[in-house]
């Protein structure tokens, strides 16, 4: 029985209990425990290139404040930006950056 209850405080503390364990009572409880530590991982928000400001660009990985601020220049000068790949007209933007960043973008 205690050897039973070690295992089953083992596997809690590890996050490795599944739904369909022998312990009926415990196998209960897993799946809240684990859903909630899933559900406070916050997701990284998109940064809409066209109206953010230097501040919000700067959260984007890779973009410091030189480039964020040639990014609200070029944007002033120009109009918004139509697709992703127009950032490289930025000077600070290149194939490589685009990329790192276009998952985190939008344009709306």
């Amino acid at each position: 029985m205690i050897r039973r209850i070690r295992t089953v405080a083992l596997a809690l503390a590890l996050g490795v209990f599944a739904a369909h364990a022998p312990w009926p009572a415990c196998a209960a409880e897993a799946p809240a425990s684990t859903t909630k530590a899933v559900a406070m991982v916050p997701a990284k928000a998109a940064v809409n290139v066209n109206t953010a400001t230097a501040k919000e660009l700067m959260k984007l990985e890779g973009i410091g404040e030189k480039t964020a601020k040639a990014i609200v220049t070029y944007r002033e000068k120009n109009g918004p930006f139509k697709a992703p790949e127009d950032l490289i007209k930025v000077k600070g933007i290149g194939e490589k950056k685009l990329a790192a960043i276009k998952a985190r973008i939008t344009l709306q």
